[in-house]
């Protein structure tokens, strides 16, 4: 009896076991890794292509399978551009209306090699699908596979565009945006765009639920901060979201070296999928928090918002007035000495800008000299803290004679100067962006402890945490990098040099009232103050030194990392062909073979045009043309000798005229010229049909990109990296 009630047991027990170990397996794993192969099975995928075309028909053929309908949207009727590509949109209807869209690009970068051309973001937003439609979700769910979000020119996203022209939500809805190309972790968490930021909600449930289904991922802090101020360089995939109201974060990868094997990266990044559904329970949000600091630490992002850093200044400035209420003698000091002697700011602060000005002169001229105007792009944090501690060994010589004047007498006058303008640096940055206050708030509340400190190691041991949080911000900000932002402050002589001295004053005032900054008075013996004062010198001389010469020989090329070189060559409607050549550095020796034989130049200067020998190379167009009812039908058919990656065409005739029909969408840009969209990658031949009225004269100029080398010529620079493009140009005159 005791041996079948343990048997029953034992299977009980193992029962539960293998529904654990299944419940904690991946759901759909195998599902999601077939998925995965076959995606990857259609590269490449450029815009317009036959393996994008294919992704979309599998896509169509996997949806109708698993019983959701789907829709197919293309550009034939964009305004803003036309594309060869076309888009898909599948729903899953949730318990509330609240509406997540999920987005998945179709197409890659060019350059993208197998397994990085971004196959893992299909292959999740068709998991999350299946998982959706087996189990309601919470909130509503829109995934778009959408074309020609990859390209160049400023049309790009060009699928997103396409979505948001007709999209009007009646209801609240926010953006998952899958940009991945390898989907291996740490994955980059993209939250912001020029002038715009993803709204606090999202970026902290979105941080959330990576956590929580163990993904290892980046948020920029200092990156998010300089594209809400406007200071972004570039464009980013979810900026056309943001712009358009649409609270959105994207997952890319980070470029860090992976943490975890590719081969997990699909079940947990579905894992983050899930968990932000679950921690969507209960809707999304329509708060729109642009003033907040996400702060990382052990994996996770705390987003403190508008509310925190609120109530953190006014309790600071609560505590000052109650300071100034309980020591009301001291503060009448300080004042009695800012209005006494208050005028001394102003040649500090001209003394401060003054030095740097000179240090922007200087590696103006560094630059000038290695003929090299751009080396700082690759680098911009050093420069601008070579550029700093040259101001600062400037300054700090100049005020050498001011101890002469006693000016380290006036104590209450530094100090107090140095708070008030801490104080005041507060303020400003609150009305720009609360959040940004913290690294502000910080140094004054370290110098004022400084300032109450009596003893000058005392004050010191304050003063020295002050600035760190500030200087973290700008090494964060410039490490994106942000190039108008390092632009500003490098080269901007005046404005920008006015804010990096306005920053810097406080500190250097305080840095006058210990001493460090200023040598013993005659007569007077401190052996301790006259080190510090020497060490004041050296330290900023020998960081100048020792990043003027890094500056002046480090070069950001190598065997391993040429230099890049561009080569266009532009080939006439005649058949005259020139090469325009440009580098970041000098070109020196180039070697160019072509018809006429072979020959080797030297280019002192950074760019170049060469005439070559007439190319054979030429577009051929033929035309057929029907007249009726005082209109003419013309049919081009145009072929290139090597594939098209962009078409320009212009449609211009003698006077004004009406285009009443063209097979690509275009545009009027003035009184007898049309400008056609013919997108990216267009097939070759290309058939091109329009309708004129009769009668009239018109030519159709077409400018053609190449995805091709150089035609009948070859070009070579040494220890280069050769980037060959192509343009060339036909004219045709349309028959009535």
């Amino acid at each position: 009896m005791l041996w079948p009630l343990m048997r029953r047991l034992l299977a009980v027990l193992l029962l539960l076991a293998a529904y654990r170990a299944a419940a904690a397996a991946p759901a759909g794993s195998d599902t999601l890794a077939r998925d995965l192969a076959a995606v990857a099975a259609f590269f490449p995928r450029p815009e317009g292509s036959s393996g994008e075309a294919g992704l979309l028909a599998h896509l169509s053929a996997r949806l109708a399978e698993s019983g959701i309908a789907a829709t197919r949207f293309d550009f034939d009727e964009s305004a803003e551009g036309y594309s060869y590509s076309s888009c898909l949109s599948a729903r899953i209807e949730g318990r509330l209306a609240d509406t997540l869209l999920v987005v998945a690009p179709l197409n890659h970068s060019a350059g993208a090699g197998p397994g990085a051309s971004g196959d893992i973001n299909v292959a999740l937003a068709l998991e999350l699908l299946r998982r959706s439609r087996e189990q309601v979700p919470a909130v509503t769910l829109t995934v778009l596979f959408l074309g020609a979000e990859y390209g160049d020119g400023e049309g790009y996203p060009m699928g997103s565009a396409l979505f948001l022209r007709d999209f009007q939500p009646t209801q609240r809805v926010a953006v998952l945006y899958l940009g991945l190309t390898t989907g291996s972790s740490p994955v980059l968490v993209r939250a912001s765009g020029r002038g715009v930021g993803s709204p606090g909600w999202l970026v902290a449930r979105s941080t959330a639920a990576l956590a929580d289904a163990g993904v290892p991922y980046r948020l920029r802090a200092g990156e998010l901060a300089v594209d809400r101020l406007g200071l972004g360089g570039q464009p980013t995939i979810v900026e056309p979201w943001l712009k358009a109201g649409i609270p959105a974060v994207a997952l890319e990868d980070s470029g860090e070296p992976s943490v975890a094997p590719a081969a997990d990266s699909a079940a947990v990044l579905a894992a983050f999928l899930d968990r932000f559904l679950a921690l969507s329970a209960d809707g999304l949000e329509d708060e729109w928090d642009n003033h907040y600091l996400p702060i990382t630490a052990g994996g996770r992002t705390l987003v403190a918002g508008e509310a925190v850093w609120v109530s953190v200044v006014a309790g600071l400035l609560a505590l000052l007035l109650l300071f100034s209420l309980v020591f009301a003698r001291g503060l009448k000091k300080y004042a009695r000495a800012l209005a006494r002697t208050g005028w001394v700011l102003l040649p500090l602060l001209g003394l401060a800008v003054a030095a740097l000005v000179a240090a922007t002169l200087g590696l103006e001229g560094l630059l000038a000299l290695r003929a090299f105007p751009t080396l700082w792009t690759w680098r911009p944090g050093v420069f601008l803290a070579a550029k700093l501690a040259a101001a600062t060994l400037l300054a700090f010589a100049a005020v050498l004679p001011l101890a002469r004047l006693g000016i380290d007498r006036h104590a209450s006058l530094l100090s107090a100067a140095a708070l008030l303008l801490l104080l005041v640096d507060v303020l400003v940055v609150l009305a720009i962006d609360v959040s940004l206050t913290f690294p502000f708030l910080w140094a004054f509340c370290w110098v004022f402890l400084a300032s109450r400190a009596r003893s000058r190691m005392a004050k010191l041991a304050f003063f020295l945490p002050s600035a760190l949080l500030i200087i973290a911000g700008f090494v964060e900000a410039l490490s994106s990098p942000s190039l108008p932002l390092s632009r500003f402050l490098l080269f901007s002589r005046w404005w920008g040099n006015l804010l990096i001295a306005v920053l810097a004053l406080p500190f250097l005032l305080f840095l006058l009232r210990i001493g460090l900054a200023l040598p013993v008075r005659p007569g007077r013996r401190e052996p301790g103050r006259r080190v510090l004062g020497v060490l004041a010198l050296v330290l900023p001389a020998a960081a100048a030194v020792g990043l003027g010469a890094w500056a002046a020989l480090w070069s950001p090329f190598s065997p391993s990392s040429p230099r890049p070189v561009t080569v266009e060559q532009a080939i006439d409607a005649n058949g005259a062909s020139r090469l325009a050549v440009s580098s970041p550095v000098p070109l020196r020796a180039v070697t160019v073979t072509d018809r006429d034989g072979e020959r080797t130049m030297v280019v002192p200067g950074r760019e170049a045009s060469i005439d070559l020998a007439p190319s054979k190379a030429s577009v051929a167009v033929s035309a057929q043309s029907t007249a009726s009812l005082g209109r003419v039908n013309v049919t081009l058919t145009i072929s290139a000798p090597a594939p098209v990656r962009r078409l320009t065409a212009v449609l211009s005739g003698g006077t004004d005229f009406v285009l009443y029909d063209c097979t690509f969408p275009f545009v009027r840009e003035e009184a007898g010229r049309y400008r056609l969209l013919a997108g990216a990658f267009p097939p070759s031949p290309l058939s091109l049909g329009l309708t004129v009225p009769e009668g009239g004269a018109y030519r159709l100029d077409l400018e053609l990109e190449l995805d091709s080398p150089l035609l009948d010529v070859r070009f070579s620079v040494p220890s280069s990296r050769v980037e060959e493009r192509v343009r060339i140009f036909a004219r045709v005159d349309i028959p009535t």
